[in-house]
């Protein structure tokens, strides 16, 4: 309720009085889901697979009441009829979590399904680096979200369709290919995504337009979509069971806040140095990553054949 009501009053005159009320029922209704989603899951009789499905239709569903951020009045009150169904059906399904039996063992709900988790010593291992870097390809992108509605004006391009084909981008790859990312070893996910990222920052520097941001936010939002869906299946590249998700919250909302000011300074042009930076990164380190693993693998066969030679 009090989301709502921020909601409509942000944007009939309330300031950002109404816009902070509205951020804070937000925040609470967020931690509300994933709570309630964690209780869910901790019911069932044995582990649940990842929810890669389950977040494609719930990030379809958001890109259909999202529309046009550019018309406020309209956004104002789909997202307050929006909030007002989800809560509602969270308060119903609180029932089935309170019968259910828990289990022990369980990460941490909220930020662990829905961002790709930095674990402990993550980022001393050159090899995930570029899985961890389509983990932040989201941030910038949400950043200036407010700002493609205009930009998407500009370029005759409908705003919906710049929404639908990020969010389509973010988790169809990932649904398409989680039966084969089982069996991708990380060297090769990694690969992936340093390829995705790469793509997209050179389209942003060099494509026309429209072409650059459209085909940025296709390749990010799939090197995010594929991070995402990768460390799912590998628990090892996870956040440790029963660790809070303090640090890895405090990290996200900075790097938002760093965005978010980058926006406000340089607009769209200051994410695509952003992308572009990411992008360049990734390919370094794994192109050093593959390097020192090809550099392991020569020293070690002529070892192995002097040891052979040595007992023969």
């Amino acid at each position: 309720g009090a989301t709502a009501a921020g909601l409509l009053a942000s944007v009939r005159g309330g300031g950002l009085g109404a816009v902070l009320l509205a951020l804070l029922g937000w925040a609470v209704l967020t931690a509300l889901a994933s709570g309630v989603v964690r209780g869910l899951r901790l019911t069932q009789a044995q582990a649940p697979r990842p929810p890669i499905a389950a977040a494609a239709i719930g990030a379809l569903c958001a890109g259909m009441v999202l529309g046009d951020p550019g018309d406020l009045q309209a956004l104002a009150w789909r997202l307050a009829m929006f909030v007002t169904a989800v809560a509602l059906l969270l308060i119903s399904l609180q029932r089935l979590v309170a019968a259910g039996t828990p289990r022990p063992g369980c990460r941490a709900g909220l930020f662990d399904c829905s961002l790709p988790a930095w674990p402990a010593g993550a980022w001393r291992d050159r090899g995930q680096w570029p899985i961890l870097l389509a983990g932040l390809a989201m941030l910038p992108m949400m950043a200036a979200l407010p700002l493609m509605a205009d930009w998407c004006r500009a370029a005759q391009v409908p705003p919906q369709l710049m929404v639908m084909l990020h969010i389509g981008a973010m988790f169809g790859p990932a649904w398409l290919l989680q039966g084969a990312m089982v069996r991708w070893s990380p060297h090769l996910l990694a690969g992936v995504c340093a390829l995705l990222l790469a793509a997209g920052a050179a389209a942003a520097l060099w494509a026309p337009a429209p072409w650059d941001l459209l085909t940025l936010a296709a390749a990010h939002g799939a090197a995010w979509g594929l991070a995402w869906g990768g460390q799912l299946w590998a628990p090892a590249r996870r956040g440790q069971q029963g660790g809070s998700p303090l640090r890895a919250a405090a990290g996200y909302a900075l790097l938002t806040l760093l965005f978010g000011m980058l926006v406000q300074e340089a607009g769209v042009r200051g994410i695509t140095v952003v992308h572009a930076m990411l992008g360049l990164a990734a390919m370094l380190a794994w192109s050093w990553s593959a390097t020192s693993e090809h550099r392991l693998r020569s020293g070690a066969e002529p070892r192995a054949t002097t040891e052979a030679s040595s007992e023969s």
